[in-house]
């Protein structure tokens, strides 16, 4: 019961998928996506090179 059509949630699905942050297991002709937190490390290490370039120190390491 969604706003957006069955083919945009699963193009928003597909993209989930593509960049790690959801799973996905088949059963029959279902798909049972699954969130994923282990797909956020890449995330957390872009947000702090974003911090640090932010604080003017893009060598300086900080914590996540």
């Amino acid at each position: 019961h969604f706003i957006l059509s069955r083919a945009a949630v699963s193009q928003h699905l597909q993209q989930l998928l593509e960049v790690g942050l959801v799973t996905v297991r088949i059963d029959g002709q279902r798909r049972i996506y699954s969130f994923d937190p282990s797909g956020f490390h890449e995330l957390e290490l872009w947000l702090e090179r974003c911090r640090k370039l932010a604080a003017g120190n893009p060598d300086e390491p900080t914590t996540v």
